[in-house]
């Protein structure tokens, strides 16, 4: 872990309406080079890049995330009765970062994408101890999922750099923004927690399933199927429409007392290494 001797604490609203400074000395998280501001907005990415379909063949293959930009229509494919979306990734600024609560003498920090560093290295885990080190993923949809559809094969994919203090008995977490069009995350002030605008599924799925997480790095990192929240989104809110967002924010299993985590890279860091959904779906 680094020491870094002034952590700029910065309370940006999502219209960056004020902005408060306080100096303090803490020991980082993750041993990364923390910045000097927080809870800023970020100049858009390069790494920006439209959704794309393909068919299975394609997606077994680890077909990239494409740079096109065409309308919505030309951004759904089908497979006979089955659609596929993706691979899909960030697309517009604030789409993914990270975040956690104050504790331990820390205050809370807001990590959105680019922010930390210009390679796009971020945290996740557990951090402060028995406090959810929370990495978040927002991706536009670019074709409705209408009531009843049957969802089939939701994969998060996300690129790791590093780990700290992560031993082979760890697991992740991943919950789903409980909402028909997720917002972006403006600050420290959406940290899911009683009282925050961020409201997570009541459902969640581990990661692995079973057992412990080998975290690659670096390499891709594949989340288990996770249909069953984005099928709880379409149920609850009567499907969802073309252009809306799905959140995504993951954080350790086990809260256990301990601090550990696993580092991952935003979307700055371009579309090779950014995070990226594929979603399977079957229309009414």
């Amino acid at each position: 872990m680094g020491t870094r001797t002034a952590l700029a604490i910065s309370l940006t609203t999502a219209l960056g309406c004020f902005s408060e400074s306080v100096a303090w000395t803490v020991s980082d998280p993750g041993g990364d080079d923390d910045p000097t501001t927080g809870d800023q907005t970020t100049a858009a990415a390069d790494s920006t890049a439209g959704a794309v379909t393909s068919s299975a063949s394609e997606l077994d293959t680890g077909t990239e995330a494409g740079s096109t930009s065409s309308t919505d229509a030309d951004n759904t494919g089908a497979m006979g009765d089955a659609v596929v979306l993706g691979p899909l990734i960030p697309s517009e600024n604030l789409d993914d970062g990270a975040m956690y609560p104050a504790g331990d003498g820390y205050l809370a920090h807001w990590y959105p994408s680019g922010e930390d560093n210009a390679e796009g290295r971020q945290y996740l885990g557990q951090f402060p101890t028995s406090k959810h080190y929370y990495g978040y993923m927002r991706f536009r949809l670019p074709a409705a999922l209408p009531a009843g559809s049957i969802v089939d094969g939701v994969v998060l994919e996300i690129s790791g750099h590093d780990e700290y203090q992560w031993q082979g008995a760890y697991a992740l977490r991943v919950w789903v923004h409980d909402t028909a069009d997720a917002p972006a995350v403006g600050g420290t002030f959406d940290y899911p927690q009683d009282g925050s605008s961020v409201v997570l599924s009541t459902d969640s799925v581990r990661w692995p399933e079973s057992g412990g997480l080998v975290w690659q790095q670096p390499g891709p990192n594949a989340t288990p199927d996770l249909a069953p929240l984005v099928q709880a989104l379409v149920d609850a809110h009567d499907g969802l429409a073309a252009g809306a967002y799905v959140q995504f924010w993951i954080g350790e299993d086990v809260l256990d007392g301990t601090g550990e985590e696993v580092g991952w890279f935003d979307s700055i860091a371009g579309a090779e290494r950014a995070p990226r959904l594929t979603l399977g779906f079957h229309p009414p």
